[in-house]
């Protein structure tokens, strides 16, 4: 797939008298992996429901693979929705469901495979993600947070989307499964092509498997109707920033030079466990 997957134009989103998005535009190229990063209150999430058409914005512009969504019928909306994969910042699985059933969840929504499809997807997905066929049958209160997260993510890769949202992947991770995380979004992007876009506060993430980083401002903090991204480069340009914002956000620890290399040859590997 050419051009950009996701794309909007001059986004503006006003919640009662709040603005929390003004004059917001964003193109994401197919394959690459974006980190989208701005302090709390910044409209980051906000954002990224944008991209999902979760929320209808105030005025502004959304395009899945080259298509204005709101010129889509139902069916052609539903058909490209079907193209995103969303990982949830808490996993959001079902307790009453078991793994099996949670990964299986959105296969069986959208009746394109037969039981005997979804088993053996559900079983492939599950080993994607570095976990054993033994937990099919336990409930996500029985698993770790860890392994939630990735069960999460076997349920996104399980409709094989081509665009995959990680809503703050590792938040509440310990050090070795924020690390787990973030090899499973590096294989993903590299085994598969997807595209990711990534809301985080973890520049240990962003350093891990970014492309591009995108940092937004509080519109509460700028003045008039100005562009709210106030950064939007490669890992080298945030390091190198001269914007005080910029600086200030990220700190003096923040480098790029040995992420990318130390990754490759210090990976962990995916346990079972854990």
């Amino acid at each position: 797939m050419d051009g950009p997957a996701i794309e909007i134009a001059h986004v503006r989103c006003v919640f009662g008298s709040q603005t929390v998005l003004s004059n917001v535009s964003l193109r994401i190229s197919a394959g690459e992996t974006v980190a989208i990063v701005g302090e709390s209150g910044c409209g980051k999430s906000v954002t990224m429901k944008v991209m999902m058409q979760l929320l209808q914005p105030t005025s502004g512009r959304l395009k899945w693979f080259g298509k204005d969504v709101e010129t889509l019928s139902a069916v052609e909306r539903q058909q490209q929705r079907l193209r995103l994969g969303y990982l949830f910042q808490g996993a959001a699985l079902f307790d009453s469901l078991t793994i099996y059933e949670n990964v299986a969840f959105g296969m069986r929504q959208t009746g394109l495979q037969d039981e005997q499809q979804i088993r053996s997807t559900v079983l492939e997905r599950l080993e994607e993600v570095g976990l054993s066929p033994d937990i099919v049958g336990k409930r996500p209160s029985e698993i770790s947070g860890g392994m939630q997260k990735r069960v999460g993510l076997a349920r996104a890769l399980a409709l094989s989307p081509d665009v995959m949202f990680y809503d703050e992947p590792t938040t509440g991770l310990d050090p070795v499964n924020s690390r787990r995380i973030d090899d499973l979004i590096d294989s993903v992007r590299q085994t598969r092509g997807v595209t990711g876009i990534i809301v985080t506060h973890d520049l240990r993430t962003v350093q891990r498997v970014a492309d591009r980083v995108v940092m937004l401002y509080p519109r509460s903090k700028l003045q008039n109707d100005v562009e709210q991204i106030i950064f939007d480069g490669s890992l080298t340009e945030l390091a190198n920033s001269s914007d005080e914002r910029v600086h200030e956000y990220i700190g003096d620890e923040f480098t790029t030079n040995t992420a990318r290399e130390s990754d490759m040859e210090c990976r962990l590997p995916i346990l079972k466990s854990a």
